[in-house]
């Protein structure tokens, strides 16, 4: 794998220079303490800092007449969103012990120290993270954070091997996010006009369906209906004809955009995947009586009640009806192509073993099969050990076997899935059924789950796809890892303080952060269901099924010679409805812009199409919350 030609390096190059790095540290400052406030008042994040920041960055270097590369522009984008979760799941760790929900199902008293601090301590009071008894909480998730960072990296190169370099996935959307950032440092100037014009209608649109919310939120006046946020909602319509079922439209220009970038055939799919799940297989579970959630009170109790919405109605079918199945269709989706196809798998093992290839253009290697062995085999033994000790009762024949397995698995389904529709699905509640099917009856194994100390945090998916943005861009990946390796201790670093200073304003969950008041409390519900064991959500029979049926449709696909992927179905089945119906509509619009303009010119600027529409509501995004943020922070003013 070590072994490359003179070729290989050409034109790669090094993205990490001191103006792309300033560019993240301006991105850290100024919108790490926005991320973590929209957090703790809407439950969201912000999207769209990555762009703005670009945005932003272009225009200013371009003044010194020395604009930015195309390579010092991708580690921009990649690096100036990072990490800010880790800070407010402490806090959420020490509310987990406080909350009456914990109490009520009785386990107050089997939260571990290492998970949170106990309330003796007084940090809860106090609202502090300068306390000895953080220092475990803290040290292990972040450990396990930089560890897992590093086996992820590991992964993503093999992913590399398999999904780039020997079966070149398409890659749709770092297709689109590399045309964007080319266009941006390339300045060509019929794509620059195709872009700010979209830019300029995504702007718009994100003005009205976001900007507007905050507005109003900040400054408490409600003068225009907000435009429903994430999707619409038309279940109250539809449960008089079909019960159970789902049906909606999902508000956010993204999975438009989506639907214009992608091949039709494979959107269409995604739609029938989500409709049999969300919409026929909803129905017919509630009008078939095929659910019975608690089996000990006389009659069916049916999963869904009348006047659910999407969200709920999404979150009760997937832990009573699809948690199961759709952990099968996942698995089958992400190695059936591969089963089906063996010389695909044995090309990219021999370039991992041999070294060499016979790709003429390939990304420039950045680290040995023995490194990659190396970064994955400490993460295993960091969890491993990690899991024995802190929960010695947990069975070890449970650990090895899926420390060693899930992560490769992860990283093969997720990024097939994102290199052909765009789009990566996890494998629901996956740890969880682990857990639960092992037979274990202690409880300190399930806050090891919640430390991230297992390696589902280990997939090498987005690192992948990030090597493809490499490859068009032509940048080097060892700068990539040296960017995240600089920048992430700072973005956690400062996270820590921003969320403790805004924690010493208000007591968290309180009215001044009520997101995480609604968000939170669900949370915890299904943690505490976990401890406690949930009775018949989950079968190991219903994950063969799930296989099997998604296994036997790809064979029957191959032996038939029709053309169609699985991988499409299975994503779809595991996407809101809403999601997929609005990309639905992309590909209808793209269709016609075929029509009556040209395809060939559609092909040629889609991408700036759905780019620059894109940027502009994330723009939108950015400038709403910062708005928000500052009238928020004014009015908590003491004078």
């Amino acid at each position: 794998m070590s072994v490359r030609t003179k070729n290989d390096n050409y034109g790669f190059k090094s993205g990490l220079t001191w103006r792309s790095y300033m560019a993240i540290l301006y991105a850290i400052l100024v919108f790490t303490p926005a991320q973590i406030y929209l957090n703790l008042a809407t439950g969201t994040q912000i999207v769209g800092i990555s762009w703005f920041t670009l945005l932003f960055i272009t225009e200013i270097v371009r003044l010194s007449g020395r604009p930015l590369t195309k390579q010092e522009a991708l580690i921009v984008y990649c690096f100036s969103t990072m990490p800010i979760g880790a800070a407010l799941n402490l806090v959420y760790k020490e509310w987990f012990r406080t909350s009456s929900i914990t109490h009520m199902f009785g386990n107050a008293e089997k939260v571990p120290w290492w998970y949170s601090p106990p309330l003796e301590t007084g940090v809860w009071t106090q609202r502090t993270f300068f306390h000895p008894s953080w220092i475990v909480p803290i040290l292990l998730p972040l450990c396990a954070f930089f560890i897992s960072g590093l086996a992820s990296y590991a992964l993503g190169i093999l992913a590399k091997e398999i999904f780039i370099e020997v079966e070149n996935l398409p890659f749709p959307m770092q297709q689109m996010t590399a045309s964007t950032i080319l266009t941006l440092t390339m300045r060509e100037e019929k794509r620059i006009r195709v872009f700010a014009v979209c830019l300029l209608i995504g702007l718009i649109y994100g003005f009205i369906v976001y900007t507007l919310r905050f507005l109003q939120l900040a400054f408490k006046t409600f003068i225009i209906p907000p435009v429903p946020i994430p999707w619409i909602d038309y279940n109250y319509v539809i449960q008089f004809f079909f019960p159970g079922a789902s049906l909606g439209i999902a508000t956010d220009i993204l999975f438009v955009c989506i639907g214009l970038i992608l091949p039709f055939k494979t959107v269409l799919l995604m739609f029938i995947g989500s409709f049999i799940t969300n919409f026929l297989g909803n129905w017919l579970s509630v009008v078939c009586n095929l659910i019975d959630t608690d089996p000990e009170t006389p009659g069916v109790q049916s999963w869904w009640t009348p006047g659910m919405s999407i969200t709920l109605c999404l979150q009760r079918s997937t832990l009573y009806l699809w948690a199961c199945p759709l952990i099968g269709v996942s698995l089958s989706a992400g190695l059936m192509p591969l089963v089906l196809n063996p010389g695909v798998l044995k090309r990219s093992l021999n370039v991992l073993i041999k070294g060499g290839t016979t790709v003429k253009k390939r990304i420039p290697e950045t680290m040995s099969t023995k490194m990659i062995l190396l970064f994955f085999f400490i993460a295993v033994a960091y969890s491993t050990f990690s899991i024995m000790f802190l929960a010695p009762d947990f069975p070890l024949w449970v650990i090895l076997p899926m420390n060693m397995l899930l992560p490769i698995v992860l990283t093969l389904t997720s990024t097939r899935m994102i290199g052909e529709t765009g789009m990566g699905v996890g494998l629901p509640n996956i740890n969880e059924a682990i857990i639960t099917l092992s037979g274990y009856q202690g409880t300190d194994a399930w806050f090891t789950l919640w430390s991230g100390l297992w390696m589902d945090t280990v997939n090498g998916a987005q690192w992948c796809s990030r090597f493809k943005l490499a490859q068009i861009t032509q940048t080097s990946v060892w700068s990539m890892l040296k960017a995240w390796l600089i920048s992430a201790p700072l973005a956690l670093l400062l996270s820590l303080l921003y969320v403790e200073l805004l924690w010493k304003i208000a007591p968290i969950p309180s009215a001044l952060y009520p997101g995480v008041g609604i968000f939170w409390p669900i949370r915890a519900t299904y943690q505490n269901i976990w401890i406690t064991r949930p009775p018949r959500i989950f079968n190991p029979l219903w994950i063969l099924y799930g296989f099997c049926s998604m296994g036997a449709l790809a064979i029957i696909l191959k032996l038939m010679k029709i053309p169609i992927s699985i991988v499409p179905l299975a994503v779809g089945m595991s996407t809101a409805i809403p999601m997929t119906i609005s990309e639905l509509i992309g590909a209808i619009i793209g269709y016609f812009i075929c029509r009556f303009i040209g395809e060939e010119w559609f092909r040629a600027y889609r991408q700036m199409i759905a780019g620059g529409l894109i940027v502009g509501e994330n723009i939108a995004v950015v400038i709403g919350c910062i708005i928000s943020l500052i009238v928020n922070s004014a009015w908590t003013l003491p004078f």
